[in-house]
């Protein structure tokens, strides 16, 4: 297959790629002899000059160069993308990183690229397509989908995060609507990048001036097959499916969680009633679907993991989780079933009438 320079293609493996003839280049990574794709995900091919390939890829489209190499190219640095969601975030994030030996911090919640939903990773990316090859070397517990839920504390685990000045951060979809405006806003403020990557016009004029000389402006990918809401579901629960397919099941005691027991299912947390379950009487807090709440663990201050509450009495936590070695259990905000698809949880207030019996 002869392709003519400054035409980008869009493949979906897993599949190799042969060059026969010329340079490719797949997210900043410059290939003239041949490369695997191991997953099912799509990738953008272009070419540096004329060149010939042979592949069994799936070949989803052809289009006129988005000239996101000539880009990345340009900037180097600590670098913030910013976009919609589908828009190719994540895909820019990698080729900028590859281009500049530079660190990458997955800030995408919800579509995590890296590790699994709900974490803040940081990974110093090598040269190579396959996410499960980069692996992670440093971990944050958000514990929910969408930074939406506290965005304080979201920017709060990304600044933690940032080691150097050469870093790029691959920021989450939520860009509608004035909270989402303030959250970026703020990631921008206290993460000082020198470049901010924007993937939409109507975003860039409502940054302040200050600003307006660091951006860049770059087409989105224009695929026809984005990811709708049921994909993105269906990619997180995937993600989780793989991580836990290898667990085990651990037993903590419980009030390494949830405080002093007074029952199987009523703690005293920090001076407060909080029950596992909602029955009457209830005072204080309750927390419905306990069993399957997803939780980070922790190991002498640092996050080293995923796990699933399992069972739960007033002596013991029972958790799944593929983690060998912890000390320490961070509550999250979703919990997953038995086929790992996700439910928001949330501590509530008993109502007010509800501590009598009825």
């Amino acid at each position: 297959m002869l392709i003519n320079k400054d035409i980008d293609i869009v493949v979906r493996g897993p599949c190799k790629i042969r060059v026969k003839q010329g340079t490719i280049d797949i997210q900043g990574i410059e290939i003239n002899d041949e490369i695997e794709i191991k997953d099912n995900k799509t990738y953008t091919l272009t070419t540096l000059r004329e060149s010939e390939i042979d592949t069994e890829c799936q070949i989803i489209s052809y289009f006129p160069s988005l000239n996101w190499r000539k880009i990345g190219e340009r900037i180097s640095g600590k670098v913030i993308v910013i976009g919609d969601e589908n828009s190719g975030k994540t895909y820019f994030s990698n080729l900028v990183a590859n281009l500049n030996n530079s660190q990458i911090i997955d800030a995408d919640v919800g579509q995590s690229s890296i590790f699994i939903p709900t974490f803040i990773s940081l990974s110093n990316i090598k040269k190579t397509l396959n996410a499960k090859e980069k692996g992670y070397s440093e971990l944050q517990f958000f514990g929910h989908k969408s930074p939406s839920i506290n965005p304080k504390l979201h920017i709060a685990l990304v600044s933690k995060l940032i080691q150097n000045n050469n870093i790029v951060i691959d920021t989450d979809g939520w860009i509608t609507g004035i909270y989402a405006y303030r959250h970026k806003l703020e990631l921008i403020y206290l993460t000082e990048p020198e470049y901010i990557v924007v993937f939409e016009n109507n975003i860039k004029l409502t940054f302040p001036k200050a600003l307006e000389n660091k951006i860049l402006y770059v087409k989105a990918f224009p695929l026809p097959d984005k990811r709708d809401r049921t994909q993105r579901r269906k990619y997180r629960q995937e993600l989780f499916k793989e991580y836990f397919s290898k667990a085990t099941t651990i037993q903590i005691e419980s009030d390494k969680l949830f405080g002093t027991p007074l029952a199987d299912s009523l703690f005293i947390s920090w001076g407060t009633p909080l029950q596992l379950v909602y029955e009457l009487p209830c005072e204080g807090y309750y927390v419905p679907n306990i069993k399957g709440l997803l939780v980070g663990l922790t190991k002498k201050g640092k996050i080293v993991g995923a796990g699933i509450i399992q069972d739960i009495n007033k002596n013991y936590v029972l958790i799944k989780t593929p983690e060998k070695d912890f000390d320490g259990v961070l509550l999250g905000y979703i919990s997953l079933n038995e086929n790992y698809e996700d439910t928001e949880v949330k501590i509530r207030k008993c109502p007010e009438s509800s501590h009598l019996k009825e």
